[in-house]
């Protein structure tokens, strides 16, 4: 940066370390010029060519010079720049370009503070313009100025007062805090400053929250749209004058709004913010007014400080907004949020934690001795003071802590260590949140959820969990020791999976499985019976699933209850054959009754029989044919007598007669009957022993014994031909 002497003598300038910017993008070039700067004593800056603003930024400084890169494409944006520089902060400038530039420059002075040098005469050029071009610039700058002061001095008391009200304006800008505070002080200083009431702020924005109007009609400001006539972009804008409204470059709509307020001329300064153009003070004439430059510097000076004012006006109304939405959060959050000191004493609390500890103000809080008012067991504070110290935080830490009235809470904390830039220990903050009711459902659930897992376990039924996928989520202790899958890991295996564990048990799985699809299908449970083959004797399961879904209708839990019902079965078909027994008893007893009755009635026949066929052999001669035939029914109804018997024996009415008999004497006694009860085409040959030994028994029985066995081998042989020996 230049250093430079203020002196009387305006014919002398000091010669001391100078400043140069630079744009020049080529490394080389550069040290040429670092080197050549040096050997005059003057610093040098580089700034990236395409960022103009830090170029005009880095010229509000005290530069001597600027060298600017011109790349062929570029000429008439790097001589706009360059102008730009010259007129505002009359500085001298040098444009470097690989050929020779013909710029059009309409004024003297633009031609003495301009240079156009070509990089092939950069190094030996800028020598020139150093060591000569320079110093010479500088003294006719210090000369121009001070005739441009001594012409001023003319003014001065007139410029002066004006200043001063406008310093005044600026001191009264300084202590508003709202908009409508700087619209009494903006109207008042236009009063003052242009010596007219007629002015608007407009803001570009659609809020419009500081934008105003002063004496205007409420159709301009209701149908008015903002006019902005510059680049928004350009912060450095100047402001611009319109002498005749109605010929002016003013939109036409903006025209005729004003013409109907009997407007001629107006002045627009641009409002700035931090990177664009927000809005602008306008001020309106009814005759056609041209301002003066040093009024339109004093409205510019004005235009600025509002700019500003208003700035700091939204920054605090923001701030204020802000501080008022967090302070809400803080006082109104459901956590308890405090900051603490080392010692163990509270700075801040908000409302939540104020209420969790049951305590009646903020004050009462600051009063508390942390360790022995607030924690359960006093070592605790220091313990987790300690941790905090070491780690910085402490996160999710469970807590007892005690109330206002002595009841005991559990709390979840959250703390850290606040320090200052150097790491110095400023306090603790963090959060407390009530979790008594939470933990004391959360002990009630495992409780419960252990005394269902009891329950559970000591159910002999099988009971399985599986997913929608049928992995397994859970089984019973009886699932377990059935299956020997007390040391295999199976949550989350499939029946699949499970049967190389359980390979003695492999058809329930496979049953298992099958029938999982089906219920899931049907959406309600399925009962069936599985069958496992073992060794000894199978084992049979009752089986029932149960499928649930969840509100949405996807599919969540499946739950499986086997029961052994292996003995039961055993009982049923014992207690199935017993009650075939009685059945057949009570058959077995019908029949006897029935078969008593019918021996009892046909007794009675045969006793009718047998007495007439006696008293016709009475009548008869003992040798006639007939007294043959009534001896053989006297003989068979005999025979019949003796089943009679036999049925009244088996009903348990009658005697069995046992005496000593000869089988082949009493088959031949038959002979007759039996060749009757069978077929003719079927021969009857006998072979008797002579010499068999008797037997003891019911000549009844034995006979119906051998006329079963005659009958049942006709029966055998049908209508055949064939021989019964």
């Amino acid at each position: 940066m230049s250093h430079r002497t203020h002196q009387d003598d305006s014919h002398t300038i000091e010669e001391n370390m100078g400043s140069i910017v630079e744009t020049i993008d080529d490394a080389g070039r550069r040290k040429i010029l670092e080197k050549v700067s040096q050997s005059f004593h003057y610093a040098v800056t580089h700034i990236d060519q395409c960022n103009s603003t830090q170029i005009l930024v880095q010229c509000e400084n005290e530069v001597d010079l600027l060298i600017l890169h011109c790349p062929e494409t570029s000429h008439d944006e790097v001589l706009s720049l360059a102008l730009k520089v010259v007129d505002r902060y009359h500085i001298p400038v040098v444009i470097l370009s690989e050929k020779e530039l013909s710029p059009d420059l309409r004024y003297e002075f633009h031609e003495v503070m301009v240079h156009n040098v070509l990089y092939s005469e950069f190094e030996s050029a800028l020598k020139s313009i150093i060591k000569f071009v320079l110093p010479q610039t500088k003294l006719r700058l210090k000369q121009t100025e001070f005739s441009q002061t001594s012409a001023n001095l003319k003014n001065f008391s007139t410029d002066y007062a004006a200043t001063q009200l406008l310093l005044t304006f600026v001191e009264k800008l300084n202590k508003t805090n709202t908009f409508d505070e700087v619209h009494v002080i903006t109207i008042e200083s236009v009063r003052e400053l242009f010596e007219t009431d007629i002015c608007s702020i407009q803001h570009y924005n659609q809020q419009r929250s500081f934008s105003f109007f002063c004496g205007l009609s409420d159709e301009y400001e209701t149908r008015c749209v903002p006019f902005c006539p510059w680049n928004v972009d350009d912060i450095d804008a100047k402001p611009t004058e319109f002498l005749n409204i109605e010929y002016s470059e003013l939109p036409q709509f903006e025209k005729y709004l004003l013409s109907q307020q009997s407007l001629k001329s107006c002045i627009y300064f641009p409002l700035t913010g931090q990177k664009r153009i927000i809005g602008t003070l306008v001020v309106y004439f009814n005759e056609m007014h041209a301002l003066s430059q040093e009024k339109i510097k004093l409205g510019r000076a004005l235009a600025h400080n509002l700019s500003a004012t208003f700035r700091r006006i939204s920054s605090h109304t923001q701030y204020r907004n802000s501080e008022l939405k967090y302070q809400s959060i803080f006082d109104n959050v459901v956590e308890g949020i405090y900051q603490s000191t080392k010692s163990g004493k509270f700075i801040t609390v908000n409302n939540s934690l104020i209420k969790m500890l049951g305590y009646d103000s903020e004050e009462e809080m600051m009063q508390l001795n942390l360790p022995v008012d607030i924690y359960l067991n006093p070592e605790d504070r220091y313990q987790l003071a300690k941790e905090v110290d070491e780690h910085g935080f402490l996160h999710d830490r469970q807590l007892r802590l005690k109330r206002k009235d002595g009841s005991i809470i559990t709390a979840i904390m959250n703390d850290r260590a606040v320090r200052d830039q150097s790491g110095e220990f400023l306090y603790y903050e963090g959060t407390l949140v009530d979790v008594t009711e939470k933990v004391q459902v959360q002990a009630e659930l495992e409780q419960s959820e252990k005394q269902l897992k009891t329950v559970i376990n000591s159910s002999p039924d099988l009971i399985i969990l599986k997913d929608a996928q049928g992995r397994w989520l859970g089984a019973n202790s009886a699932v377990e020791t059935k299956f020997g899958l007390r040391d295999v890991k199976y949550k989350g295996r499939t029946d699949q999976e499970l049967q190389a564990e359980a390979k003695t048990n492999k058809e329930f799985f496979e049953v298992s499985s099958k029938y999982d699809e089906t219920t899931w299908q049907q959406h309600e449970f399925k009962r069936y019976e599985a069958v496992i083959n073992k060794e000894d004797e199978p084992l049979y399961f009752d089986v029932v699933k149960v499928p649930s879904f969840t509100d949405s209708g996807s599919r969540w839990i499946l739950v499986t209850i086997a029961r052994d019902v292996t003995e039961i079965n055993k009982d049923q078909r014992r207690q199935l054959q017993l009650e075939k027994k009685i059945q057949h008893a009570q058959k077995l007893e019908s029949l006897y009754v029935l078969a008593g009755g019918i021996a009892h009635d046909f007794n009675n026949l045969l006793v009718s029989i047998l007495g007439n066929a006696g008293l016709a052999l009475m009548e008869l001669n003992p040798e006639s044919q007939v007294a043959d035939s009534i001896r053989q029914i006297e003989v068979a109804s005999q025979r019949a007598a003796d089943l009679t018997a036999q049925l009244l024996a088996y009903s348990g009415k009658g005697k069995f007669l046992l005496e000593i008999i000869n089988l082949s004497e009493l088959v031949q006694e038959m002979a007759n009957l039996l060749e009757v009860s069978i077929s003719k085409d079927i021969t009857l040959v006998y072979e008797f022993e002579t010499e068999l030994t008797p037997i003891e028994g019911d000549p009844t029985q034995i006979r119906q014994v051998v006329m079963n066995l005659i009958t049942n081998a006709s029966e055998a042989i049908g209508k055949k031909w064939g021989r019964i020996h």
